[in-house]
């Protein structure tokens, strides 16, 4: 049978007489025929006003009159009603500005999902399976009908927004169900190429750091392509970023996405996306970091705040590498110091360290294990940092940075490729800077120029060129 408009309004003339007379099953039988019947055909018909009504006809009779048990009987109809809108919406515009016009249907459907998905992660009834799968029929109708081009302004993003925005499960991101989750992130990535729909939601601190979190709840690898798309398209505008480190319970996620975006921005030679207040907060954020790890006493960092440190050095040196990107932030002294200092305190530290196995306890050996993979990617900072920046070299003259470098011209099984970052950074150090030249010069050999308050906190001296343990008054 080939399917044209009029065949398709005469089974849903037959399908609403069946829910007049309240025949459920044959109800649930006839729109499953009709759904795979008109499944390709459904993309070619154009709609018209009295078919569409039909459909909401029957959509609100079903709503009204199937009684209080919602069996899976009910949650199947409603499927193919919604499988009917979504197919209708699937590469026909005209049928597009017809649904949307259609307001009845939308507030119905918007009415009917803020009911079925009321505290959805908390429901242990027989049927939330059942529920679950009209519910994702209905995003995808969603999806379809807020799909298009990002300049384009259309009211039903809006509305829709609205509709998942104002639940006591916002947005449907936070579910164990991943194929929900994804669906719903379509619908709210379309949602937000409005730009209208954008600017009003990021004026909302709390409902931005609200999606952020629940978005990236998952691990990285397990994140679908479209909490991805909603959180670079946030990253990019003014947002309280700052607060949503704060708040995140999922910190290394939202880096993970910070160094997606700016190595792909690396790897094809454009401007980095995300918003400069967004880049000055990580950067003040990793000199906080480095400026502890500079100043602070030997303890046990764990594993998840060295992977953290990690994750920030490698980020900035992503961005001070982009070409077409320059921001005050990074000819900041004090990023410049604190990387030094950080990098001292770990080369020192990982250095004597085989020395201070006996004196040390456990911990401090785990730490200063942890903390030594971060020496080639500080040297990568280095590098990026000194280069054309005759300010920073200067300081670098000041503060013992060359023979630091200097003594990182050599094999480390946890530093890969640190030779070369050396080498990197000596040469961007010295170029053009007479001072850092006289001082490569002028050294002797390739040990750390002594730095005392260091080496006291360390509890090591500096014996013929060597780093040894500091002697106990017993042993004296």
């Amino acid at each position: 049978m080939e399917w044209n408009l009029e065949s398709f309004d005469s089974s849903l003339g037959n399908c609403l007489f069946t829910c007049q007379q309240q025949d459920w099953i044959s109800l649930d039988s006839h729109l499953d025929l009709v759904v795979k019947k008109s499944h390709i055909s459904l993309r070619s018909i154009v709609l018209d006003c009295p078919c569409l009504q039909n459909i909401y006809s029957l959509f609100r009779l079903i709503n009204d009159h199937y009684g209080d048990k919602k069996d899976e009987c009910y949650y199947h109809i409603l499927c193919n009603i919604f499988r009917l809108l979504r197919n209708c919406c699937a590469g026909c515009s005209a049928n597009l500005e017809l649904i949307e016009g259609h307001s009845d249907l939308l507030f119905l459907s918007g009415d009917w999902l803020s009911v079925n998905s009321c505290h959805l992660n908390l429901d242990q009834s027989e049927e939330k399976t059942n529920k679950l799968d009209a519910i994702k029929c209905l995003l995808q109708f969603y999806a379809n009908i807020t799909a298009g081009p990002e300049s384009e302004k259309r009211p039903i993003r809006k509305f829709i927004f609205q509709v998942l925005n104002c639940k006591s499960d916002p947005w449907l991101i936070v579910n164990p169900d991943d194929s929900l989750v994804k669906v719903a992130s379509a619908v709210i990535y379309h949602c937000l190429l409005d730009n209208e729909v954008l600017n009003q939601f990021i004026s909302n601190e709390s409902h931005v750091a609200s999606l952020i979190n629940g978005l990236l709840l998952k691990s990285f690898d397990d994140l679908s392509e479209w909490s991805l798309f909603i959180v670079e398209l946030l990253l990019g505008q003014n947002i309280n970023f700052k607060s949503i480190i704060d708040q995140s319970k999922s910190h290394l996620n939202i880096l993970d996405v910070i160094w997606k975006m700016v190595t792909e921005d690396n790897d094809n030679r454009c401007r980095i996306r995300i918003k400069e207040n967004n880049i000055n907060i990580l950067v003040n954020l990793l000199k906080e970091k480095l400026l502890m790890l500079s100043q602070d006493e030997v303890r046990n960092w764990t594993t998840d705040e060295v992977t953290f440190i990690a994750r920030l050095i490698s980020i900035v040196c992503e961005i001070s590498c982009n070409e077409t990107y320059q921001s005050p932030s990074l000819d900041d002294d004090n990023l410049f110091r604190n990387t030094i200092g950080a990098l001292k305190r770990i080369h020192f530290l990982h250095k004597a360290k085989a020395l201070r196995d006996r004196e040390s306890n456990q911990n401090s050996e785990q730490n200063g294990g942890n903390l030594a993979t971060l020496k080639k990617d500080l040297v990568r900072l280095v590098s990026n940092l000194a280069h054309n920046r005759p300010n920073l070299q200067l300081i670098a003259s000041q503060i013992d940075a060359i023979p630091l470098i200097l003594d990182l011209h050599s094999f480390d099984m946890n530093n890969p490729f640190i030779r070369e970052w050396a080498t990197y950074a000596t040469r961007n150090l010295l170029f053009n800077c007479n001072e850092n030249m006289e001082i490569a010069r002028g050294l002797k050999d390739l040990n750390l120029t002594t730095d005392s308050d260091l080496m006291d906190r360390l509890n090591l001296n500096l014996v013929d060129g060597k780093l040894v343990p500091k002697k106990s008054p017993e042993q004296e």
